[in-house]
């Protein structure tokens, strides 16, 4: 497990866990207030971020990432600007 402060009073934590004979890694980003923006920009950094990883780990060519972040970005909007 690795967890670093970000920008304030934020907390970013990667845990990496055996399950069978993979390696499952967990990503959470605590304390990011509550800003929709914000909160869509960080939710659709990550997720693009470990798309990449994970097409990468999978022998896949990735899309570059400001394609594939506005395509994520677009799913947040639509689910961050439903919650209260």
């Amino acid at each position: 497990m690795l967890s670093f402060t970000w920008s304030g009073d934020s907390v970013v934590t990667f845990q990496l866990d055996e399950r069978e004979e993979q390696t499952h890694l967990t990503l959470t980003h605590h304390n990011l207030g509550k800003n929709k923006g914000t909160l869509i920009g960080i939710c659709s950094g990550w997720h693009t971020h470990l798309n990449i990883l994970s097409d990468r780990l999978e022998g896949r060519e990735p899309k570059g990432f400001w394609m594939a972040y506005s395509e994520v970005e677009a799913e947040y909007v639509q689910r961050i600007a439903t919650t209260k």
